[in-house]
């Protein structure tokens, strides 16, 4: 489960995914449609490269 919140925690979206599925794979998506100029992620965003979730958001 992957979930967005604004500053106050409050929910904006959540996305459900299989098991198998890297978690990065949803970092573009997650967010869309709201701006934001942070994101906390958890060791599941984390890849080889430590720019990996940067570059997939910004592609």
């Amino acid at each position: 489960m992957h979930i967005a919140v604004d500053a106050l925690g409050n929910p904006l979206k959540f996305i459900l995914t299989g098991d198998q599925r890297h978690d990065v794979t949803q970092a573009r998506a997650l967010p869309e449609p709201y701006a934001f100029d942070r994101a906390i992620a958890d060791k599941g965003y984390d890849a080889d490269d430590p720019l990996a979730l940067h570059w997939y958001l910004v592609e």
